[in-house]
């Protein structure tokens, strides 16, 4: 899921702390996620999506 999450984040022109900022997270959650450490919960998932202007289905099958 999380090269996914890494690739439309940087799509976005986003930093990790911009956007664990906006999901009103920390940097390093976002890190665990995208090192694949960590999964995010399906609210946060959702919220990933929205923050990001896509759909979950976007983060599948990585």
């Amino acid at each position: 899921m999380l090269s996914k999450l890494k690739a439309h984040r940087r799509a976005l022109r986003l930093t990790q702390s911009e956007l664990a900022s906006k999901m009103n997270m920390t940097r390093r959650s976002i890190i665990r996620w995208e090192n694949g450490q960590t999964k995010p919960s399906l609210k946060k998932l959702q919220m990933l999506a929205d923050v990001m202007g896509c759909s979950t289905e976007d983060f599948a099958g990585d």
